[in-house]
């Protein structure tokens, strides 16, 4: 901003004139605050204690996977599977396996061992 002021000397019959930057006062420092933003809620979503399809081997290859636990492929008999699980074998490669979930995008048909009385689970 520029001011001028008026000087008292008289140069013959003129008054001159100064001029003096001065520099406007700058604002105090202020904490910046952010504009509030609605942020959409999230509610929890209810977590599914079913286990996932999941592949691991077949013909017992490799031995340190067999034998399977449930949920897991490919068997080929109960006896592929831990304990009093049973190998349910889909005949169809979409087919849903009781206890389980996914496998809904798999093209080969895995068997999965499942429990007997596990029933077919939606997610």
């Amino acid at each position: 901003d520029w001011s001028k002021f008026a000087a008292d000397e008289r140069n013959e019959g003129r008054i001159t004139y100064e001029y003096v930057v001065i520099a406007s006062p700058t604002a105090k420092p202020t904490t910046a605050v952010p504009p509030t933003t609605a942020v959409p809620s999230i509610s929890p979503q209810p977590t599914s204690t079913y286990p996932r399809l999941k592949y691991v081997g077949d013909e017992w290859k490799p031995k340190s996977v067999f034998p399977l636990s449930e949920c897991e492929g490919d068997c080929d008999s109960d006896h592929d599977c831990k304990n009093d699980l049973i190998c349910f074998e889909r005949h169809g490669t979409i087919e849903p396996v009781p206890g389980c979930l996914g496998g809904e995008d798999e093209s080969k048909g895995t068997d999965y061992c499942s429990r007997k009385d596990a029933e077919i689970v939606t997610a």
